[in-house]
């Protein structure tokens, strides 16, 4: 499902101090929602099962900003305000949360680009396989849920002291 994409330099930091997190891309394509479809680009490294892998070298966690790219001509769009945890369900664990709410570790910041990217902040404090899924809507009310899963490889201070 996940791809390696090739990547301009290091993950981004924007110059911040090495207490700073690092910024992060994925971009989402929607191939087709029967069956569903999709798959993941991002020059993040991606296990054998197909998850993001966040290895943060000492930063503070990341923040992954989710482009969506819709090719299935039905107009999905993360949803936002007031309900913008309904785009992000997360939970601590393998596999993929079956009902609303977020991990406090992997959680919703905004949603920007005309509902189009959806910013995530991952504190990435415990090393843990967790769960997420993203969730996608249209203006008729259909709901897809894209469920990549992911690895928090270290901690912040765990990277620190080793």
């Amino acid at each position: 499902m996940s791809q390696k994409k090739t990547c301009m330099g290091e993950q981004s930091n924007h110059g911040l101090g090495p207490n700073s997190h690092w910024e992060v891309e994925v971009d989402v394509y929607l191939e087709s929602a029967n069956p569903l479809e999709f798959s993941l680009e991002t020059c993040m490294p991606v296990n054998d099962q197909g998850e993001i892998v966040f290895r943060n070298r000492g930063r503070h966690g990341f923040v992954i900003l989710f482009h969506l790219h819709d090719h299935t001509g039905h107009g999905y769009y993360f949803p936002g305000p007031p309900d913008l945890k309904e785009a992000l369900w997360s939970a601590v664990g393998a596999g993929c949360p079956t009902c609303a709410g977020q991990w406090p570790e992997f959680s919703t910041v905004r949603v920007t680009n005309k509902n189009m990217t959806l910013v995530v902040r991952n504190l990435n404090d415990t090393k843990t396989k967790f769960g997420y899924v993203l969730r996608v809507t249209n203006d008729n009310g259909d709901i897809l849920e894209l469920d990549p899963g992911g690895d928090n490889e270290n901690g912040f201070y765990a990277y620190q002291f080793q």
